[in-house]
């Protein structure tokens, strides 16, 4: 419902929450600690660990992504997808848990819902390496105009 935000917008926002959930907590200490050793004592280890941790926390985030799109691709081939089923709106009348009660028991886990998962959480990550994902997005249709009938490619 409603006029859709901008994904960098959104982006930042999800990424805002996730920190406030602590789910970056464990990251950013071991990254700040690294860069505080490696700035202390100019050791060369303390930046190549930095390095390492950095680019292992990208794949583990991406690895995430995967995870979700495979978990709407299991629940694609195991109960098929309603595409008539609109989103969860929230009912006034009803109690904040009696609203999540609802979602539970008739909108999470559908192919919809694990597909917003895992636009979730690439958005989460373009907000945490701070990505203009709008840009990039437009500047990646523009390109693909220009492309050949599939792309050159047979499927």
């Amino acid at each position: 419902g409603g006029k859709m935000k901008p994904l960098t917008q959104m982006a930042k926002e999800i990424h805002a929450d996730n920190r406030v959930k602590g789910f970056y907590d464990q990251v950013t200490y071991v990254l700040d600690s690294l860069k505080c050793a490696a700035m202390k004592g100019g050791n060369q280890s303390m930046y190549v660990a930095h390095s390492f941790v950095w680019n292992s926390f990208i794949v583990q985030q991406m690895a995430l992504i995967i995870t979700e799109m495979s978990e709407a691709i299991e629940k694609l081939r195991k109960d098929g997808i309603d595409v008539d089923l609109e989103p969860h709106s929230l009912d006034n009348e009803l109690t904040y848990d009696e609203n999540n009660k609802i979602f539970e028991m008739k909108y999470k886990d559908t192919v919809q819902d694990e597909l917003a998962d895992t636009l979730i959480r690439l958005l989460d990550l373009v907000g945490f390496l701070g990505i203009d994902i709008d840009g990039w997005v437009e500047a990646k249709l523009r390109y693909n105009k220009s492309r050949p009938h599939k792309h050159g490619k047979r499927f």
